[in-house]
This record gives structure tokens, C-alpha cells and sequence, in this order.
């Protein structure tokens, strides 16, 4: 028989105990018997105990796992919820009447819970995720539950259960809560459109309920503290910027900006403003480690895709059309898909979002888009480049181009984005990945784009076999499983390379061991950086070079080192670099100044010379700071200091136009002129 339920109590990470107190809980609708077991309302508009769930036929995720158990809440039977990144979802039908409600479940073990709903008519639906609620009963249930949601019943309404990880659930229960007042579905514009009100998000040009996102936010005073506890909890929260933020030059520049983010959070509004306002706080310390993820940023649908990605570049065939920025760089489609084009072709010029500079704009998003990602080098931008074809549909509300056919160039054009028909899931567009690649400079890789974890290797495109020019294509530096074994194999082939071509354009890193296969054919061994982890509150680094000597002499011992005795080093290399992050800092830091290696790119890399802790909430809430700063043997801190290229390239618009890639073949070129006849 199952015990009593113990008196409410709160589940939150050990770090977050503190402060996490009194969150506000609505009654729940369930009942519970005296032996412990749960009763539905009966006015829920839906109610699962899965006593009688069966397989959906045309499921195509994790199979259902319904089994008896003695130990459910509800009934006799429980589901077993056992998947990685593939999510269990379950459908439902929901009343035709236009309510607002709320969603319980009960969970034994660390869940990620949700719910999405959508109509028949096919309006756009919304998502919301479940969070503890600070019930449990003393056989470890915790009870999950939503924020309050509005649903257009009318419109033929359904929801999907949406559940990740691995535990137990049982006993969802979805009832209607008058007192909330309804929110009704509002088409909107762009990111910032203000109908959406404060504790709403204009997602992909509708309101969407943002406050049912993110987690409650606690209520009323600490009685011990004499605080609120809302400006506790920030404080805690503020406290992780402070104390844990690792790299000592975005400590200087950036870490005021976000603890004032984090000081504003604090002063009051809803759940979603202060979440929200977290989350920008972290994308204030302006690190390439440092990140916020939520289901919600990837379930919601975009609706009308943009199967087109960009790159920095120089327009110089549309100058005299529209001028170039005096600061940041044009904005060109490097490739397409095929279909969901919105009419835009290799070589075509993004001159604007919204009326500003495309980059400029996707700076904008800092206080909106969860999935926001930038360079600790403060040079760089093309974190910013790749992510436009996904933020592009979502956030903004017009685009202005100039297009380019055959190398004439037309007045710019503006497109609203609402203008765009919504994806055809019959259409057979075929979906491309952005990897900063105009071309690859070796046989095999997909058209796709899709390197992913893969290695693609061989005699460079367009050379003779007896030139010997070997070249490899690649994103991730694991120096382990089969990408490292990967690497390896084509470095063995190098042997009889007269010359070597890598792409590594893009970089998305791994670790330090990643690099030193690649790094021990172009130089000798010896000490590259050493890593300094953020251990006291008080580390704001070396004051200057002789501080910084100081102290790379006192942590030398542990110090990274690369390079091989059996170097090729009379073997010229040219490395291609565009947005490269940690071990894929690394790995140029290591090759810069070898003695026949030479580095493009149109600027440099991220500055993430660091590693992170990763701290996770429910559902799925998550979020990552930098602990880390690092140190080369003259002194110099590196993190916030991209590895500068030894020649800046920018891809030319009149190449695109031509299909052709001017990073690869500018360093081709150089490695034809030094190959040693």
C-alpha cells in the first residue's frame, strides 16, 4: 500500500535549493485516496492513466511501453518512457470548446515532459512543458504541471504528450482553469511586435504563449532573508554569471552587462520576462561556450523554411547598387537546396533584415531567440551568417536582396516574409546543412552539405595525380571513436603528399586530443597553451605580460603540447577556417607559425580557448558557462582572441556567381606556388 503523500516539498538541483522556495502552486484537480491512490477530476478534458493505451499505428518514434506495475499512480499499469533524442509522443483529441488549461503528470525519475497542440484547420498551435510542482509522494512520484494555456477548441483541437528521457509516467491530466483569462491565437510580425504582450514571443509570425516555456518563478517574501524571494533567486542566478564565468577578457567587456540583465530580471513581470531575461544574460557575456537551449526554440515549427545558407563575403559585383557596410561584411547565399528557396540563387546578396544590416539584425535577437550564439572574439560573425536561414522565418518580417543572375545584378527587393507560401511537406525539397562550403575541395562529401561527424578525404578536385595535393574535409575534433580514427587514416595517407589542403570551415570543435594528428604532421613537439580553470571569485587574470608569464611558469607542467618528432614540415599546408570554436581553436593555434603552414579565412576564429559546466533543469531547460581561460607560453590570456588568418579571404560575390569557391582556390594557388618541385 502506498503511504500517505508526504508534505509538499520542492525539486530542484542542489545549487538551487536556497532560493527556490515557495513557487506558486494552483490546487490540483486530482484527488487522492487514503492508500495513496490518484482519482481524475471528471470535468478533465482529458485524462490518461494508460490503463488501455495502444500503439499508434503511424507512429515513427520509440515504441510504447505500457506495463502492470504495483507502483502507479493511477490504476494498475504505468508508462515506461525509455528514449534519447527522438521524443515519445502520444496523441490526443481535445474538446471543441475554447478554454484555458492546465496539464499534470506524474513522473518517478528525471523527465523531460511537454505538450503541443494544433488544429485541424491547420492555424498555428503552440507548446508548453511541465515543471515540478513541489508535490511528491513517498514512492518518489513528483508531480509535473504546465503553466495555463489557451486552446480554440473550435478549430479542431488536438495535443500530443511529448516525453523524453528515461523514467516512469503515469496519470497526465489536462483540465480547464476558468479563473485564467483566454488568450486568443494573434497572427504577428517580427520578433519584437508588442501584441503579443509581455509574457508572449512572436514566433514565426504568431503570439505563441511563452510564459508556459520556462518554469515558475517563486512568489512573496523569504521570511528568514527579509527578501523577495523572486530577487533571491536572481541573486543566486547572478551569482553563477559572477563567480563560475571563466574567460578573463569577456569577464571585462561583456560580464557587467549581463549581471545588470540579471539585476533587471529581478524587478518584477512574469514568469517568461524573467526566464527570459536569464537567458539573456547569458547570451550578454558574448561566449561561444556559454548558451540556453529549450525544447520550445526547436519543436515549434517554422512553417515556411528558408532551404538557403549564407556566408560573409564581398559583394563586389552590387557595390554601386547597394553600398557596403562601413563595419561588417556583405552578406552572400553561398548554396541552395533544392525548393523552399524563396527564389534566391548561389552569388545573390542578403543586404538587409527588417531594414537593418543582416548581422546587425541577428544581433537584435539577443533578448528573443533562445538558440542565439556568438564568438568570444568580438571580430567575428559568422556564427551569425550560418544561423540566418533558420532565424529568418522565425523572427523577421521582411528580407531585402539583390539578385544576381548570370553576374547582373537587379535593384534591391524587399520580400515579406508573410509573402512566402507555407512548406509543402509533398514538395520534395531536398534540405541542406550550412558548413560555410561554396564547394568541396574533395570527392564524396554529400550535396547535402551533411559532414556532421564524418571525415572525406583524397587527391584535392581539379588536380593532376601526380601533383600529389591531398586534401580533407571535416567538422569535429572528438580524438576519439571514428571521426579520430578517421583523421588518422587520412593523415597516414599524407605521407606521400607533396602538399596538403584542409577545410575546416566548419569547426565545432572537441577536445584537446582532436587536433594532434593533424598538428603532429606540420611542426615539432612542443608546449601550445596551458588551461586555466576559474577555481577562485577573485581570478580576474594577469594584470599584463608579466603577470601572465607568471603564471603560465607556475601551471606549465600540465601544460597542452603537440607536434611530432616526425614531422613533414617541408610539406606546405594551407588550413581553410570560417567559424571554428574550441579544439577547433586550438588546432590552428597549434598549426600558426609552423614552418610551411599557411592559415585562410575571413577573420578569425572564436577565441573559445576554454571548456564549460552544463547545468540542467526539467524539461529539458538548459543552460552552459564557460570555466575556463587559457594561457600561452608568452603570457598571453587567449580566450576573446580568435587565431588571425595568415591571409584574410572574403568569398567574392563574382565567384559564387561562377561556382566557384574563393577561400579553396586562393589557397590552392598558394599551395601549387610552394609545392617543392
Amino acid at each position: 500500500m502506498r503511504l500517505p503523500l508526504r508534505p509538499p516539498r520542492l525539486l530542484f538541483p542542489a545549487a538551487c535549493v536556497a532560493v527556490c522556495a515557495a513557487f506558486p502552486r494552483p490546487a490540483s484537480a486530482e484527488d487522492f485516496a487514503a492508500d495513496g491512490s490518484l482519482t481524475f477530476d471528471p470535468q478533465a478534458a482529458y485524462a490518461n492513466g494508460f490503463e488501455a493505451q495502444v500503439p499508434d499505428p503511424d507512429a515513427s518514434g520509440p515504441p510504447l511501453d505500457v506495463v502492470e506495475d504495483a507502483a502507479s499512480i493511477e490504476g494498475s499499469h504505468l508508462l515506461r518512457v525509455d528514449t534519447a533524442w527522438q521524443p515519445l509522443e502520444i496523441p490526443f483529441r481535445l474538446p471543441s470548446a475554447q478554454a484555458v488549461y492546465r496539464a499534470s503528470l506524474w513522473v518517478r525519475g528525471n523527465a523531460i515532459a511537454a505538450l503541443g497542440t494544433g488544429y485541424d484547420d491547420d492555424a498555428a498551435g503552440d507548446f508548453v512543458q511541465l515543471f515540478p510542482t513541489g508535490r511528491m509522494t513517498s514512492d518518489d512520484w513528483i508531480e509535473l504541471q504546465s503553466a495555463p494555456f489557451s486552446v480554440e477548441g473550435p478549430r479542431g483541437a488536438y495535443g500530443v504528450l511529448i516525453l523524453m528521457g528515461s523514467f516512469d509516467a503515469d496519470a497526465i491530466e489536462l483540465v480547464a482553469d476558468p479563473a485564467e483569462l483566454f488568450t486568443p491565437l494573434r497572427a504577428c510580425s517580427g520578433a519584437a511586435d508588442p501584441i503579443c504582450g509581455p509574457e508572449g514571443q512572436c514566433f514565426a509570425q504568431w503570439c505563441r504563449q511563452a510564459s508556459a516555456w520556462v518554469p515558475p518563478v517563486p512568489e512573496g517574501d523569504d521570511p528568514d532573508l527579509g527578501m523577495p524571494r523572486r530577487a533571491l533567486l536572481a541573486r543566486s542566478l547572478e551569482n553563477r554569471l559572477r563567480f563560475f564565468f571563466g574567460p578573463y577578457e569577456n569577464r571585462r567587456l561583456d560580464l557587467p552587462a549581463a549581471l545588470a540583465q540579471m539585476q533587471s530580471a529581478a524587478s518584477g513581470g512574469g514568469r517568461w520576462r524573467f526566464w527570459n531575461g536569464f537567458a539573456t544574460a547569458i547570451h550578454r557575456l558574448h561566449d561561444w561556450h556559454s548558451d540556453t537551449s529549450a525544447i520550445a526554440s526547436w519543436a515549434l515549427d517554422n512553417r515556411r523554411s528558408l532551404n538557403v545558407c549564407f556566408l560573409e563575403g564581398d559583394a563586389d559585383l552590387s557595390h554601386a547598387i547597394a553600398a557596403k557596410d562601413p563595419d561588417l561584411p556583405d552578406i552572400l547565399v553561398a548554396y541552395t537546396g533544392s525548393g523552399r528557396t524563396w527564389g534566391l540563387s548561389q552569388g545573390d546578396r542578403l543586404v538587409a533584415i527588417d531594414g537593418q544590416h543582416p548581422i546587425a539584425w541577428m544581433r537584435s535577437l539577443i533578448a528573443y531567440d533562445w538558440d542565439y550564439f556568438s564568438p568570444n572574439d568580438h571580430t567575428g560573425w559568422a556564427e551569425f551568417a550560418e544561423r540566418m536561414r533558420s532565424s529568418i522565418p522565425r523572427y523577421a518580417r521582411s528580407i531585402t536582396v539583390v539578385r544576381c543572375p548570370g553576374g547582373a545584378c537587379s535593384a534591391p527587393e524587399e520580400i515579406a516574409v508573410t509573402s512566402i507560401p507555407e512548406d509543402d511537406p509533398e514538395d520534395g525539397a531536398t534540405i541542406v546543412r550550412c558548413d560555410n562550403r561554396p564547394t568541396h575541395i574533395v570527392d564524396g562529401v554529400p550535396e547535402s552539405h551533411g559532414v556532421g561527424e564524418k571525415v572525406f578525404g583524397g587527391l584535392v578536385k581539379g588536380t593532376q595525380a601526380d601533383e600529389k595535393l591531398y586534401g580533407m574535409v571535416w567538422d569535429t575534433l572528438y580524438g576519439s571513436g571514428s571521426s579520430d580514427a578517421a583523421i588518422k587514416a587520412e593523415v597516414a595517407k599524407w605521407a606521400e603528399a607533396k602538399g596538403v589542403l584542409l577545410d575546416h570551415r566548419t569547426g565545432n570543435g572537441g577536445t584537446s586530443a582532436g587536433p594532434e594528428p593533424i598538428v603532429g604532421f606540420v611542426r615539432p613537439p612542443g608546449k601550445v597553451l596551458v588551461d586555466l580553470w576559474r577555481n577562485f571569485s577573485d581570478d580576474e587574470g594577469p594584470k599584463d605580460q608579466a603577470e601572465g608569464l607568471a603564471l603560465y611558469e607556475a601551471n606549465k607542467a600540465s601544460a597542452w603540447s603537440a607536434g611530432s618528432s616526425s614531422a613533414k614540415t617541408d610539406v606546405p599546408v594551407a588550413l581553410l577556417i570560417t567559424r571554428c570554436g574550441s579544439a577547433s581553436d586550438y588546432l590552428p593555434q597549434a598549426m600558426k607559425g609552423a614552418p610551411r603552414v599557411r592559415i585562410f579565412g575571413p577573420h578569425p576564429t572564436a577565441g573559445a580557448f576554454s571548456s564549460y559546466m552544463s547545468l540542467d533543469y526539467w524539461s529539458g531547460i538548459m543552460h552552459r558557462l564557460s570555466m575556463q581561460d587559457a594561457i600561452t607560453p608568452d603570457g598571453a590570456a587567449l580566450v576573446a582572441h580568435g587565431v588571425e588568418p595568415d591571409e584574410i579571404v572574403l568569398p567574392r560575390q563574382s565567384d559564387l556567381i561562377l561556382g566557384k569557391d574563393t577561400l579553396a582556390e586562393r589557397a590552392l594557388a598558394w599551395l601549387r606556388a610552394e609545392v617543392t618541385p
